[in-house]
């Protein structure tokens, strides 16, 4: 439409005049000459414009890592349909009860599970660490890849999305495994004893008070013991929105190894490099984590490599 067409226009000229390089400064010089053209022809469906903005959306969705995301969340239910009854019969029972009123959060099964809801749709989610998403990332990199090739051919097809959908799937199953959940567990049980004991330490990392905090703390923490992993869908968006946050949120010192092992998961110099690092740092479990993944990929090619048995 002509609006969409002046607001790419507006979006380049913002561009323009904070960009240095000189090769941007040509193809977003050449963008707004076709930009400019496709408004003086009424902004018409079939301008080459639209086509070469799409294919630009489209690869930044896809190597960004936000399309993938987008597509798995899409899938997962916000309700408290599976949470509410757990969480009711888990704290009925008494012991997860007892827990979570010493930890200072009052064992109310329908307050947790409106969190836990809540908890999907917040923009700031927990996340968890590089070496945890690391089959993740291997998924990413080949579905922009390949994925993205077909999906610029032929569109989005039903076996597109059941192709993606079954690579995550794969990715998840490799990932979150019972020592990380344990893992995550044991940090919300830390975080929840930080807010018991000193509030006011974490007011200013809790935008929307220590109270909420602390109901969301605790629902993720209550879903790990009494939700399987792989129908719990906020540990799915833990794990999924990480792709992107466990590398922006990387200290300065990891920051080097994570870019590397982000973009190339299967360079396995690049993951010996990281696991030493981890080590070093005296992490053992991440450390782990990142060896048993550089494996994984050995053994991947070794496989790819090997000779197709010669027929009978």
């Amino acid at each position: 439409s002509r609006e969409a067409g002046q607001a790419c226009s507006q979006a380049i000229q913002l561009a323009l005049g904070s960009v240095e390089d000189r090769d941007a400064l040509f193809g977003l010089t050449a963008g707004g000459a076709l930009n400019t053209n496709c408004l003086e022809e009424q902004a018409r469906a079939d301008h080459p414009f639209w086509e070469i903005v799409f294919e630009v959306t489209l690869t930044e969705a896809l190597l960004s890592g936000l399309f993938l995301i987008r597509f798995v969340m899409r899938g997962l239910d916000p309700s408290t349909a599976e949470a509410g009854p757990a969480f009711a019969k888990a704290l009925a029972a008494g012991e997860h009860a007892r827990e979570l009123e010493k930890l200072g959060v009052s064992a109310d099964a329908g307050a947790l599970s409106r969190a836990y809801a809540e908890a999907l749709a917040r923009e700031d989610p927990y996340h968890l660490q590089m070496d945890a998403v690391l089959h993740l990332a291997h998924t990413h990199v080949h579905l922009a890849g390949s994925g993205g090739q077909r999906m610029a051919a032929e569109g989005w097809s039903p076996e597109l999305a059941s192709e993606f959908r079954a690579a995550y799937e794969e990715a998840y199953a490799g990932d979150v495994d019972e020592g990380l959940a344990k893992e995550l567990g044991r940090w919300c049980r830390a975080r929840l004893e930080a807010l018991r004991d000193e509030p006011e330490q974490l007011e200013r990392v809790t935008p929307r008070g220590v109270e909420d905090e602390q109901l969301r703390c605790a629902a993720t923490w209550l879903a790990l013991q009494v939700i399987p992993r792989e129908r719990d869908p906020l540990l799915r968006s833990i794990h999924l929105q990480s792709l992107v946050r466990a590398r922006l949120a990387a200290g300065e010192l990891e920051a080097g190894f994570v870019a590397k092992v982000w973009s190339s998961p299967d360079d396995l110099f690049a993951l010996e490099e990281y696991e030493r690092f981890l080590l070093q740092r005296q992490e053992p479990n991440r450390s782990r984590r990142v060896g048993r993944f550089r494996k994984w990929v050995e053994a991947r090619r070794r496989e790819s490599q090997a000779p197709e048995s010669e027929a009978p």
